[in-house]
């Protein structure tokens, strides 16, 4: 008998590293800066410290600045649940990493 793992998840990932993805099995992720991934909780489903090195590569005259409001412009909407739940405050939403 299959499972979701079997169908679903590892069909997907084979997909993806047939388009040349990275794979990491991150079921014991570890949380905070120095974690596994630089995701603070498993809601924050976009990878910061990533996201930040590929506009630096990407953009490599670009300040600092530039960056991190660009990454606060793409990730503004993911905000809104966490700003309204209490989870974090207006201060809390920069990310200068």
């Amino acid at each position: 008998m299959f499972n979701e793992l079997e169908l679903i998840e590892q069909t997907a990932i084979g997909l993806f590293q047939s388009l040349s993805y990275d794979y990491l099995d991150c079921y014991h992720e570890t949380f905070g800066k120095s974690g596994t991934l630089g995701r603070e909780t498993p809601s924050d489903v976009v990878l910061i410290p990533r996201l930040k090195q590929s506009l630096i590569s990407l953009n490599p005259s670009v300040s600092s600045e530039a960056i991190n409001l660009a990454i606060e412009e793409l990730i503004r909407d993911l905000l809104l649940p966490k700003l309204i739940n209490g989870e974090i405050d207006v201060e809390g939403v920069g990310y200068n990493h």
